[in-house]
C-alpha cells in the first residue's frame, strides 16, 4: 500500500489533533509520546529500527489471536 505525502500529512494531522484532543491525565504521558513520534514521522526523522518492527508483528499477531 502507498500514500501521496498529502494524504499521510493530512492522515497524520488528523491522528495529532485526535492526542492532542485527549484531556484524561491518564492519557497525556503516552498523547505526548505518541504526537512526537507522529511528528518525526511526518518530517522523515523517524528511526523505525528492527526491534520496532519485531514489536509491531509482536503485537499485531497477539491482537490477531485475541480478537
Amino acid at each position: 500500500m502507498s500514500m501521496t505525502s498529502q494524504n499521510s500529512d493530512r492522515a497524520i494531522d488528523t491522528l495529532v489533533a485526535l492526542l492532542q484532543s485527549l484531556k484524561h491525565v491518564d492519557h497525556q504521558a503516552a498523547s505526548k509520546a505518541a504526537v512526537d513520534k507522529l511528528t518525526q514521522l511526518k518530517n522523515g526523522t523517524l528511526a523505525i529500527t528492527t526491534e520496532d518492527v519485531a514489536t509491531t508483528l509482536k503485537n499485531f499477531k497477539e491482537n490477531l489471536r485475541n480478537s
